[in-house]
């Protein structure tokens, strides 16, 4: 995906993607990877893994 403003958290796992705008994230925008199967990131797996999108989302900049 690309958007013009975006935040980009990894782990060893996980890529996610979470849209910035000026007034902040938009956590309702998404998008999950899962490197150990998609290392392209091709296939967002964010409806299938909200404890992990809910985990990541803590690591974002206040």
């Amino acid at each position: 995906s690309y958007w013009g403003n975006a935040i980009t958290i990894r782990t060893n796992q996980y890529r996610m993607i979470v849209e910035s705008n000026k007034q902040g994230v938009n956590t309702n925008r998404v998008e999950l990877y899962d490197l150990s199967d998609d290392l392209d990131a091709n296939k967002n797996v964010a409806d299938q893994n909200p404890e992990v999108v809910e985990q990541l989302l803590k690591h974002l900049p206040e």
